[in-house]
């Protein structure tokens, strides 16, 4: 890096990488695991609860509504018409939507460690106008004496003019990705899925022994072994061997326990959980699950593994995106409440409750839900189906 190594100190790439298209295990390249098979992104990819865990994590933060508040006192106000609101709830920059912004900044965080977008401002009012997405694998971050700095394609920016997302880190200052601690378990249930379809492609022909009573020379050996494995692998649906002077063909296969293993085994799908934190339910991995508890799990999956994402990008975007002064009384919420709206009995006790404590006008409700206002409906209401007898005749107003 030349006289960059005298002002930065490049963070050691060991925490700022995971697998990629070039080099060796377990931070560069393919990560060849014990089990044989070579793990990287696009290959843990074709793992199916894999794909499915970091497709629900990714769409679980994406389409969280998202806004800006300023505190006012003891009143929150929403700040609809912000930049910063534009932003990050309806157009981060002029090629993707919101939700494909998050989503893929998201990925880059979870699979590949980090995630980075480039904040570009005004250059006359220094305003931002725009979130850019840059190459994960084409930025090194680098720590300043006073602060991060990022090179990108032979330039270096500014901390403060990048959105830096990384959600597991070994140094504090960048990530690691998944694919990186969770490549021999991957790897395991990879080499299991190539067993079965070598299996399926060969119909069932594994290897095998040819065994006979009769003393055998050398160079016959190798005739017959040609000749048998000539005629075993020959094209067609159909292979017969004739095999004369006592020979017997023996395969050699797993054990009966060891296939019912290959068949049954959810090892791989709970690993992946683990290393995603997510529940198996999420995985559409329902041994233990039931529609009584499906509910709780759910929240469950809310605050253990959504919430911490969506607290860490909140406390990320407002450092980056508010001048200082606005740091004083504005930030950024996303709503997880909405994760809710597919469950309607529950969403409807939330509502009651919240209104029953006087913590939200029937407006507020009906905005929730996308109903238009009614006029009486601003005022808090206050539960009076439990009342003292002088509490009822002073009502009624009659004499105590």
């Amino acid at each position: 890096m030349g006289i960059l190594n005298d002002v930065f100190s490049p963070i050691s790439l060991r925490s700022a990488t995971t697998a990629r298209n070039g080099g060796g295990f377990p931070f560069f390249g393919n990560s060849v695991t014990k089990s044989g098979s070579k793990i990287n992104e696009n290959s843990a990819l074709t793992l199916g609860a894999f794909y499915n865990g970091v497709n629900l994590c990714t769409d679980d933060i994406a389409k969280l509504p998202k806004a800006v508040f300023q505190k006012d006192g003891d009143n929150l106000n929403k700040l609809s018409d912000h930049p910063v609101h534009k932003l990050i709830s309806e157009e981060p920059n002029p090629y993707q939507n919101p939700f494909n912004f998050w989503k893929y900044l998201c990925y880059c965080a979870i699979v590949k460690g980090n995630g980075y977008a480039k904040i570009v401002r005004d250059k006359a009012t220094g305003n931002v106008v725009s979130l850019m997405h840059l190459d994960s694998d084409q930025v090194t971050p680098l720590k300043g004496s006073d602060k991060m700095y990022y090179k990108y394609k032979g330039n270096v920016i500014d901390g403060d003019d990048m959105i830096h997302l990384y959600f597991f880190s070994t140094n504090g200052y960048s990530g690691t990705g998944i694919v990186t601690y969770a490549a021999n378990s991957m790897g395991i249930t990879l080499s299991g899925q190539t067993f079965v379809g070598d299996t399926f492609s060969n119909q069932g022909l594994s290897h095998g022994t040819l065994e006979t009573d009769m003393n055998v020379t050398a160079d016959n050996k190798g005739k017959i072994e040609n000749a048998f494995q000539t005629k075993m692998s020959s094209e067609g649906a159909h292979k017969v061997a004739l095999l004369d002077e006592g020979f017997k063909y023996k395969r050699i296969t797993v054990t009966p326990a060891e296939a019912q293993w290959l068949e049954t085994d959810t090892r791989g799908i709970i690993h992946i959980c683990q290393f995603l934190n997510v529940a198996p339910h999420k995985l559409k991995h329902l041994d233990n699950s039931n529609y009584s508890n499906l509910q709780q799990m759910t929240i469950e999956h809310q605050q253990d593994s959504v919430m911490p994402r969506t607290v860490n990008i909140e406390q990320e975007c407002r450092r980056k995106l508010f001048s200082d002064k606005e740091k004083m009384d504005h930030y950024i919420k996303f709503d997880l409440r909405s994760m809710l709206r597919g469950d309607q009995k529950s969403r409807a006790e939330y509502y009651k409750t919240m209104v029953s404590f006087k913590l939200m006008t029937p407006n507020e409700v009906r905005k929730l839900e996308e109903l238009n206002p009614r006029k009486d409906g601003n005022e808090l209401l206050q539960m009076v189906n439990m009342m003292t007898e002088e509490q009822m005749k002073k009502q009624s107003n009659e004499p105590v």
